[in-house]
């Protein structure tokens, strides 16, 4: 059974069982009402009977019987029964073209005693009337001597010579407690319909929201993440609800496209770095079939072979470093973290690329310490990566300038050239894995891994900073539009300062 049906069913249970409740209250007290009244009537009518009666025997006058008669108003019927159970006097209660049947009596009768006459004017004032009616035991109902006719309630007391037995027809009452019955059955049915409907119209109202929710909820359930829960203007707790799913699912569609994109940036990486490792196998796999069959006869092939193989080994093992250093910063491995001047390992990186290298001018701006929290042996192999990007990816002899300085709580490593630049479409990716651009820049020299980039922007992520990339000599973190081909590149790298903590995060880095 569904919520809406529960909740209608449980409100018209309830109402049911007060509105019968009240109905059985209200019969009830109305027919103690009606029943008090007629004994009342009874007892009044049979103290004024009994009192002539009495009156007549202790004077010593023959009894009138329609003087009796009189004594008693006309609804109620009077018999006098004598000694032996002979009824003496008779008479129909209703006028005398319309009288009732008389009722049928039983052979034993509670009798009531005779009590003493209060007053002179014949009227004895029998019980009171209460609001809730209590028989006292005198009062009891006989059927009709017609078959088909109302019962009679009925009342005995004793009188000199006999009994006097006053009765008065139930058919009146039990009309009025049937007529009301039937009005409380209709008008409980009525409103018990009427509560249904409303109730009805009121939960699906109600619940309404809900149902928006579930089909939302369908509809995500199918792929569609960006749908969201319409919230109503009412603040309510439907309401507080929607704004909240609202929030899971906003949470919940960044979730699964952050998994997305991480399986695409696996998938990415596994297939760039299967390719990367392919070539030098497939050359290893080459010169040594070249061995095996005995091609290489001259020492002079053999050690270019040899020489190949060490080559190409090396290069394997290069890339399988470069893999495992981002595996393992990616997993949130913890680096080492000393104090480390910045503006030294800067110096020490081009001395030792002067002296290996030096295909390019290169001058360094460190007027002032900059020690950072860092691991040293990355903090180089960061610095050192940054460097041989701009020896390979710039003509020979293009000038490469690098700085340190302090900015606040922080240190920046720039690293600018002024060779081709890099194009707009290139910048997006500059730090992808594996990823190589194809301007001009890309073009100048060896293209290397695609790793010593990403390399860079993962050290400086798990060192507290960030990594960044703009064209032209003074272009720090700007915004550039187009391809400004033949401005250089600048790179940049922002630590933080020993005892600053991590940088918050920018947009726009």
């Amino acid at each position: 059974m569904t919520i809406r049906r529960r909740l209608v069913v449980a409100v018209i249970v309830i109402a049911a069982l007060g509105l019968v409740t009240a109905d059985l209250v209200t019969w009830t007290q109305l027919r103690s009402y009606l029943y008090g009244r007629a004994d009342q009537e009874l007892t009044q009518g049979a103290d004024q009977g009994a009192f002539y009666l009495y009156q007549a025997a202790r004077r010593g006058i023959p009894v009138h019987y329609d003087i009796l008669g009189k004594r008693v108003v006309p609804d109620i019927a009077v018999m006098l029964i004598g000694p032996g159970g002979k009824v003496i006097y008779s008479r129909a209660a209703g006028l005398p073209f319309a009288a009732q049947p008389l009722p049928r009596l039983p052979k034993v009768l509670p009798v009531r005693p005779l009590a003493a006459p209060r007053s002179r004017d014949g009227k004895q004032h029998g019980r009171a009337l209460y609001a809730a009616y209590h028989p006292l035991g005198y009062d009891f109902d006989v059927p009709a001597r017609t078959g088909g006719a109302p019962p009679y309630r009925s009342q005995a007391v004793a009188v000199p010579g006999g009994v006097l037995v006053v009765a008065s027809s139930l058919g009146p009452l039990d009309a009025t407690l049937s007529s009301l019955a039937t009005t409380e059955l209709a008008v409980t049915l009525g409103l018990l319909v009427l509560l249904a409907l409303a109730t009805w119209w009121a939960v699906r109202l109600g619940l309404r929201p809900l149902d928006q929710m579930t089909s939302t909820a369908e509809e995500i359930a199918v792929g569609q993440l960006h749908r969201r829960v319409r919230e109503g203007k009412v603040k309510g707790e439907v309401a507080r609800l929607a704004t909240a799913l609202n929030a899971m699912l906003g949470r919940i569609e960044h979730a699964v496209a952050e998994q997305h994109a991480s399986e695409g940036r696996l998938r990415q990486f596994i297939a760039d770095a299967s390719h990367e490792l392919r070539t030098p196998v497939t050359a290893i796999q080459g010169y040594a079939e070249l061995f095996r069959r005995g091609a290489l006869e001259d020492p002079a092939s053999r050690a270019r072979a040899t020489s190949a193989i060490e080559h190409e080994a090396l290069r394997m093992g290069k890339l399988v470093d470069e893999l495992l250093l981002l595996a393992r910063l990616d997993q949130g491995r913890p680096l080492e973290h000393m104090p480390v001047d910045l503006s030294l390992v800067a110096r020490q990186v081009v001395e030792d690329a002067m002296v290996s290298e030096a295909p390019h001018p290169v001058s360094v701006s460190a007027t002032e310490p900059a020690v950072v929290m860092a691991d040293e042996h990355r903090l180089y192999q960061l610095v050192g990566n940054l460097v041989r990007n701009a020896f390979q990816h710039t003509p020979t002899g293009t000038p490469i300038a690098i700085s340190v300085r302090t900015e606040g709580a922080m240190a920046r490593l720039a690293v600018s050239d002024q060779g081709p630049g890099i194009s707009a479409s290139d910048r997006a990716h500059i730090f992808d894995r594996f990823y190589r651009g194809s301007g001009a820049r890309s073009n100048a020299r060896s293209q290397g891994s695609g790793l010593g980039l990403p390399i860079v922007a993962a050290i400086a992520q798990a060192m507290g900073g960030r990594a960044m990339v703009a064209n032209g000599p003074g272009a720090t973190n700007r915004p550039v539009a187009g391809d400004e081909a033949g401005q250089g590149a600048r790179f940049e790298v922002v630590l933080p300062l020993a005892g600053a903590g991590t940088l918050p995060e920018r947009s726009g880095d």
